[in-house]
């Protein structure tokens, strides 16, 4: 077959040369951004539609040009207008080289939607916009079949049209009604007795509300970053804790240890110090017996209090009241952090943090079918034989019943995503059931997507509608509505736990200020009593000297 342009190149971009029967997937070796010359000389010359259908597998929506060498007739515009409609070819220009001079070529501009047609351009200058049509933002009504999760355990139901409606599983569904009404789509609901066809022959859904997990990247083409999720082990919480106990987080015993060591060194240093000055300057110096006992400046000290400092004190007594200063300091503020962050927040006793916790716990863990190609694969299994030891598989509802129920005698395997709806749904009720941690994720970041028809025409669409949903914050006001809308579709009846978690701080709870109180007093009397009986044996030493 000869061609005008067979021998055209550009040299500095790669091309491609191929006929009818080279097949090579373009997108395995370059990038999307591709454009296609088509040369068709004879009626033979169709079948490279064919081939290039091939050579553009999962990159359909690529820039097409047909150049006819051949006279435009109304039987072969309808040839290829169903190889058009076959392949979903839907960027496509028509240049009729035949029998006119280069300046006059006729063109012909593809509008697929809402049915195909190809436009007649007079002047390619005279167009307005790209030469490509692209109805990336409009499908001008174009009917799309549909076919919603029908198997559904727990969905609800929402109204597409007029007596037509669609069970919702994922809060993301949403996003799929928007974008038809948006995009002007008309979508055709397929009923529940459909089923998927396996040679290919038959009605093919464009859109199914199954979401696909991809545990293998390579065959990915496009997926929203926002749109990930893990597989986790949910486990049960840990008990909540009063505020008694939240005191005693605070290791008052470590404390009181450390600042005992303290004051008896700081004690110790500054009867040394003033020992040393009183002899090198030839002073007389006398101490009390309870200056080991009660030293005020050690005590101001180390609860970060300023306290008075004598002018006639060393350089070197000096030095230590800074740096004495400077531990009170720096340990009351690190003490009140720490009990200002345990009063604001209380704090959950540590749960099963990791598998060797969970292998030690003894915890059934439960799983649904939605775990079965993890569950049934060679990775999956062998992981769950070294780490998870007490795997229960059960049914669906079985799952949803028991998660809904708040069971925390269990653990759950399950994607973060439900987890995510399952503890909103918990908290709408003032509940707290179960737990995730970060070592007990099996596999991070698995991208999810809906099923597509192959080299659907949705894909790029859809991918960007969605991307501007959850950058938006549509989806995530979606999962804070899921708890009202779920509890409506449950039909088990879920008691609300009015018992507030956090409550505000009463007299009540600062009943340990009244031991401290009553021990400070007790302790002052002592001192009081013992101050009594040494000033009544220096009294009884004084008079003996002076009789003498």
């Amino acid at each position: 077959m000869e061609c005008e342009i067979q021998d055209w190149n550009y040299p500095e971009i790669p091309t491609l040369r191929l006929n009818e029967f080279n097949i090579i997937e373009v997108r395995r070796h370059f990038n999307s951004v591709i454009m296609a010359l088509v040369c068709i000389c004879n009626d033979y010359g169709m079948t490279l539609l064919e081939s290039l259908a091939k050579d553009l597998n999962r990159m359909r929506q690529a820039r097409i040009i047909l150049w006819m060498d051949k006279k435009l007739t109304h039987n072969l515009l309808n040839v290829i207008a169903a190889q058009v409609e076959k392949h979903e070819f839907y960027q496509m220009i028509i240049l009729e080289a035949t029998q006119h001079p280069m300046d006059t070529i006729p063109i012909r501009r593809l509008d697929f939607f809402p049915s195909i047609k190809f436009d007649k351009i007079v002047d390619i200058l005279d167009l307005k916009g790209p030469i490509f049509y692209t109805p990336e933002e409009n499908f001008k009504g174009k009917v799309f079949n549909l076919l919603p999760d029908w198997e559904a355990t727990l969905c609800i139901n929402v109204t597409l049209s007029p007596g037509v409606s669609i069970p919702i599983v994922r809060n993301s569904d949403y996003g799929i009604i928007q974008f038809a009404f948006i995009y002007n789509l008309s979508l055709r609901v397929l009923n529940a007795s459909y089923k998927l066809p396996v040679d290919g022959t038959s009605l093919v859904p464009d859109i199914q509300l199954k979401t696909q997990v991809h545990t293998n990247m390579q065959n990915l083409k496009n997926w929203n970053p926002h749109d990930i999720s893990s597989l986790m082990v949910a486990v049960p919480c840990g008990k909540e804790l009063s505020i008694e106990e939240v005191f005693k987080q605070l290791d008052v015993n470590s404390w009181l240890r450390h600042i005992f060591f303290v004051y008896i060194i700081f004690v110790v240093a500054e009867a040394f110090i003033l020992v040393i000055t009183h002899r090198i300057s030839g002073r007389s110096y006398h101490f009390c017996n309870l200056i080991p006992v009660l030293n005020l400046r050690a005590f101001r000290a180390i609860l970060g209090m300023s306290f008075p400092i004598s002018r006639r004190s060393s350089l070197s007594l000096r030095q230590l009241f800074l740096a004495i200063n400077i531990f009170g300091l720096i340990s009351s503020s690190f003490f009140n952090c720490k009990l200002k962050a345990l009063l604001m927040k209380h704090s959950d006793q540590p749960h099963i943090k990791n598998f060797e916790d969970l292998r030690d716990s003894g915890l059934n863990v439960f799983a649904g079918p939605a775990m079965d190609p993890f569950l049934n694969s060679e990775t999956g299994a062998e992981f769950v034989r070294n780490n998870v030891i007490n795997l229960k598989s059960v049914s669906q509802w079985e799952l949803i019943e028991m998660l809904l129920k708040a069971n925390t005698y269990n653990a759950y395997l399950m994607f973060s995503e439900n987890w995510e709806v399952l503890n909103k749904f918990h908290k709408f009720y003032g509940r707290s059931t179960l737990c995730r941690s970060k070592n007990l994720t099996i596999i991070e970041a698995l991208p999810m997507t809906y099923i597509l028809k192959n080299n659907s025409m949705l894909d790029r669409s859809l991918f960007r509608f969605m991307m501007r949903l959850h950058e938006h914050g549509f989806v995530d006001h979606w999962l804070k509505q899921s708890p009202y809308i779920l509890g409506k579709a449950v039909n088990t009846t879920i008691q609300r736990n009015y018992v507030e978690r956090e409550k505000a701080l009463s007299l009540h709870h600062f009943k340990w200020l009244w031991c401290i109180l009553v021990c400070g007093y007790g302790s002052a009397i002592i001192v009081f009593i013992i101050e009594i009986v040494f000033g009544g044996q220096r009294k009884t030493r004084h008079s003996d000297i002076s009789h003498v």
